[in-house]
């Protein structure tokens, strides 16, 4: 029998729809007020600060002051169920996400498992301080965030998963740049 690979999946953005309820939430504090709404394609930068303008602290807001409802009522991305337990058979499935709070790593397994997806990870790890870090004991990482994809090696996969919020992000051309010879386009 042939090796497994090891596989890192991140959560949010990759599993979880945190800005569908990001947004969701957004539009019935602020819609009346400002008499617009904004959609998911609206969120174009990663800290959701020109998004949302009325707020301050827009992730502060969204991940402490309305965290039981994203990080716990988010809707699982279609199909993520079903591609995970296509990849079982081959794949060493590890969760690798940064929760910022013993309650929010609370909220995030009950939702692992109120989604099916619990039972399908060999291992699931919501400690680490800085993804990227770890990320080197995994054949491939799939994630939201470009930045967490410094320092692979070269016989690793990083997979992207495209959102608005990271098309535009500063280092994608620098990471292409680096593994490709080239920048994007």
């Amino acid at each position: 029998m042939s090796r497994k690979f090891n596989i890192a999946i991140d959560i949010d953005g990759v599993l979880r729809d945190v800005v569908y309820t990001a947004v969701r939430l957004y539009n019935e504090a602020f819609a009346e007020k400002t008499g617009k709404t904004i959609s998911r394609a609206d969120v174009t930068e990663y800290n959701f600060r020109n998004s949302m303008p009325e707020l301050e602290d827009p992730v502060r807001w969204i991940f402490d002051e309305n965290m039981h409802s994203v990080l716990h009522n988010s809707p699982a991305f279609s199909g993520i169920k079903e591609a995970l337990q296509m990849l079982k058979p081959f794949c060493n499935i590890t969760i690798l996400s940064k929760q910022p709070s013993k309650l929010a790593q609370e909220y995030t397994t009950h939702w692992l498992w109120w989604h099916g997806i619990g039972d399908l990870a060999d291992e699931i790890c919501m400690f680490c301080d800085h993804k990227r870090n770890h990320t080197s004991r995994y054949d491939i990482v799939v994630d939201d965030y470009p930045e967490n994809f410094r320092g692979m090696r070269d016989d690793q996969m990083a997979v992207l998963i495209s959102a608005p919020y990271n098309l535009a992000f500063e280092e994608v051309d620098k990471l292409l740049e680096d593994w490709m010879g080239g920048p994007s386009g």
